[in-house]
């Protein structure tokens, strides 16, 4: 029963570390408070969560650029955070950003 309790330990502990390199940025809600201050800005806020260990900047930018579209939108960046946020454990950072029409 301890070997298969050992075995079980790290078959999952391999799960988890193949899982991590395939962990993909992807959309979150953004912070309640800067929603609010937006709400009648043109502004729009865009959050995504990633891990820093296994996600480069380029595909944050990836990721956020795709729900920021419009011939006059940019990106600015506002800030990042960790948990506690709506974020999964093993992507706990989330990057914001605001789409800006110009």
């Amino acid at each position: 029963m301890r070997r298969l309790s050992g075995f079980l330990a790290v078959l999952a502990l391999t799960g988890l570390a193949a899982g991590a390199c395939s962990l993909r940025p992807f959309p979150t809600s953004s912070p309640t408070a800067l929603e609010k201050a937006l709400q009648d800005s043109p502004a729009a806020p865009i959050s995504v969560c990633y891990s820093k260990a296994t996600t480069t900047p380029e595909e944050i930018i990836k990721a956020v650029t795709k729900s920021c579209a419009g011939p006059d939108a940019r990106l600015v960046f506002y800030g990042q955070d960790g948990l506690p946020n709506e974020c999964p454990l093993l992507q706990p950072a989330r990057a914001t950003f605001l789409c800006v029409a110009q």
